[in-house]
Order: structure tokens, then sequence, then C-alpha cells
């Protein structure tokens, strides 16, 4: 029985027993019931209906000059996000800087930051996320958090846990001040040669004091296999993954059920189904992926490893400004394919599956808002490029 015929028969059972359920909202292949204050909305799956999209035309703006003193020449690009103001936030993990640009001009504003250890100065840059007046920037080496004015002007500088000896790795700062992190941790056994451990994903919210944290999620996360010379991550076992953003947390299921739960203030709020089948995790995937990572092949260390049958449904989470969610699907099956695609499943707020975003080899998904759609583009041989499109009609 599938899950629309279980909706089905619980809503007629609380007629029976006299207590009338909220009718859910329908639409094509779109069902949206409530179970204890969580609304479950449900997906179905059809080839036919599926609306693809490419980016085939020429880009709103293309950023990723040669040139040695340009503003857009960049080492290793970290992440883009959009600013309230729309503008567009670059950030360069090789000098360790944000670089800010103005949309659709290409104009350069500003750039913070800069490898040091001075006042505004980073070890490693991860932009966090904006509130209406600041920027703030988490340096997981200087185990620091600054904070900028959105025209680039350094504001403060915090070390949250210092005095505990406790460095959280920060991830998104949400839309009420608090930042949602991950603590370390260690095993609590020893581990000897031959053994397969689940690691354990947590994530927790603080204000200033990491040592006031609340436990938000727990997951289980990565096996790792563990042999003579250390451990060895297994190959589609990354358990749940998530996102962070504002006031939205998004999981995906550790399992690798095509589920995803989205929490607002620590509280599940919806949880989003889609009616597709598993992947099966096929021997030529297997090697493609221990090839990627530098392991032997099949014949060797792969035979020591407890791969999973089927791939999770998505590896990677990302949320829009306005709650859409895409998911990205399960990318690592397609290692060393150079027809592949990487294939992200759109979602609006209410969760309703809207389309699949095609993105070929060589690019990734930055940054999406209400107007644009920020990609990476690495040609090979070239340097890192920043194009950006108008969001699609999804």
């Amino acid at each position: 029985m599938n899950r629309r015929r279980l909706a089905a028969a619980a809503a007629l059972i609380a007629l029976a027993s006299g207590c009338e359920p909220a009718p859910p909202e329908t639409g094509e292949g779109f069902v949206v019931s409530d179970s204890a204050g969580v609304a479950i909305a449900e997906n179905a799956w059809s080839e036919e209906s599926l609306l693809d999209w490419e980016p085939v035309e020429p880009p709103i703006l293309r950023l990723g000059s040669e040139r040695a003193d340009a503003p857009d020449l960049f080492g290793r690009i970290g992440q883009g996000y959009l600013d309230p103001r729309g503008h567009l936030w670059i950030t360069d993990t090789m000098s360790a800087e944000a670089r800010v640009f103005e949309i659709p001009s290409g104009e350069h504003l500003f750039t913070v930051g800069g490898r040091g250890e001075g006042p505004g100065e980073f070890g490693a840059v991860h932009l966090l996320g904006f509130d209406d007046t600041r920027a703030w920037i988490w340096d997981q080496t200087l185990g620091r958090l600054t904070a900028f004015t959105l025209d680039g002007e350094f504001i403060e500088m915090r070390a949250p846990g210092r005095e505990r000896e406790i460095t959280p790795r920060l991830v998104s700062r949400t839309a009420h001040g608090t930042f949602i992190a991950s603590l370390p941790q260690s095993m609590a056994r020893d581990v000897t040669s031959g053994t397969n451990v689940r690691d354990t994903m947590r994530m927790w919210e603080f204000e200033e004091d990491v040592a006031e944290a609340a436990l938000v999620a727990e997951r289980a996360g990565q096996v790792w296999h563990f042999r003579d010379e250390g451990p060895t991550p297994v190959p589609f076992t990354d358990g749940g993954r998530f996102a962070a953003r504002d006031r939205w947390v998004v999981l995906t299921d550790p399992d690798g059920s095509p589920e995803l739960d989205i929490l607002e203030e620590g509280r599940v709020v919806r949880r989003v189904r889609l009616e597709r089948e598993q992947t099966p995790v096929t021997s030529e995937a297997i090697d493609a992926n221990l090839e990627a990572m530098g392991a032997s092949p099949a014949g060797g260390a792969a035979n020591q490893l407890p791969i999973p049958r089927l791939a999770p449904a998505w590896g990677w989470v990302q949320i829009g400004g306005d709650g859409s969610i895409l998911a990205l699907h399960h990318w690592g099956l397609d290692v060393g394919n150079p027809e592949a695609r990487a294939i992200w499943d759109v979602f609006d707020p209410e969760g309703r599956f809207r389309a699949s975003l095609r993105l070929p080899q060589g690019t990734s998904l930055l940054e999406f808002g209400d107007e644009y759609l920020i990609l990476q583009e690495t040609p090979e041989g070239e340097g890192p490029r920043v194009v950006v499109h108008a969001v699609p009609k999804w």
C-alpha cells in the first residue's frame, strides 16, 4: 500500500471515530496532509510531466577575469550568496576574501577580508548569512566570527567557545540572531582494524555562549571503515545531509529515502516526500567512486567495505531565500561519465515538486533567489568563473 492510500485510509478511520481531519490540499500529483502539526507534502513522480531546465541561453552576467589585477580573478570559489539588497558576495578560499558585485552590471563594489590574523582578516572564510544591516563570516581556522556592514565596513569580531576550549563549526546564522553549528566530538570506543563505524551528525543552535547550545537535530552520518592505514569513508553512506539558512534547517533521510524534513526554530514543521524509486548502486559506480577518492578498485579495498545496495536519494541540499529547496540527486553515481548531468530536484516553499535542474559536468550550484540563479563553471585548464542566469520558470 503506497503512502497516498495510507493517508486516505487514515482519513476514513478518523471520520469513523468522530474526529474530522483537516481537508488535505490537493493538486496534480501533490497532496498535503497533517500529522501532529507536521505538514506532510506528498509528490508523485512522473518522467512525462517533468520540467527540465539546462543552462543553454547566454547568462545575464559572467565573472572570471584572466587579468592578474582583476577583482573577479578567482583562485578557488567557496560560496556565492545574495545579500538583502541583491548584491552578490563571492568568497575566494585561496585569498580568504569575500568580493561583492552588483547584478546585472558586474561592477565590483568592494572586497572584505584577506589572509591574516588581524581584525577583519581570515585564515579561512565561510559566509554564514546576513541580517538587515550586517554580513556574518566564520573563520574555522582561527575560530572567529566577524561582522561587516553590507557596505563592507568592519564592525566586530568574536571567538565563541574560546573560554571553554570548544570550537564549533558554524554553518548558518538564523533570522532571529542565533547560530546553527556542529560541535566536535570524539569516538566513545576504541576502533580496531576491520571495524566499521557510523558517525553521528548533530546540529546545535546557540546565541553567545556555546555551552548553552540547544540540540536542533540528530541524524546518522557517514560510515567509516578502519584498516591499518586509517579510516576510509564508505561510498554512498553519507547518512543525513543538511542545509541551514535564515529560519530553516533542512535534513535528508539518513537511510537514503526520498524524504526531507524542514525545521523552523528546532521543530519539524514540514516533511516532503517524492515517490521515486531509489537507484541501485552498481559495481561500476563503486569502482569509479573509489578511484576518484584515490582508493583501490573493487578487487582491493572495496571488497572490505559495507557498500549499500541503494544510493541515497539526495547527496546535498540548498535553501533559497524564500524557503525553496534544491536537492542534488545521487551525483556520486555518475563520477567519470563525461555525459553526466548534476540533477537538482526543485521544491517550492510548500514542498511541491516543481522541476529538475540539470547542470553539465564542471558546473555547480552556488545560490538561487527570486530573480537569479548563480552557478560556478570550471572549464578544463581554466580558472573558476561565476555565471548568473535568470531563475527558470519552475
